[in-house]
């Protein structure tokens, strides 16, 4: 399993079926990986993640915000 490092400012962590999307703030897509082979996700600067894409696995948030 791998760890998702989102560092794109202003993109986007969606879930879409069983696959991780990230998109950029025009909704452009960066990446889709499936979501069996990420472990973690790692989100640098001003990055987003929906709901979906919070609850699909047992992710937690960790670590200190910088807002």
């Amino acid at each position: 399993m791998s760890t998702l490092y989102i560092t794109e400012p202003g993109a986007t962590l969606h879930k879409e079926y069983q696959r991780l999307r990230v998109v950029d703030k025009e909704n452009k897509p960066l990446m889709v990986v499936p979501l069996s082979r990420v472990s973690e996700v790692v989100l640098v600067g001003y990055a987003g993640v929906t709901t979906p894409a919070m609850l699909s696995k047992d992710f937690r948030a960790t670590g200190t915000p910088n807002c």
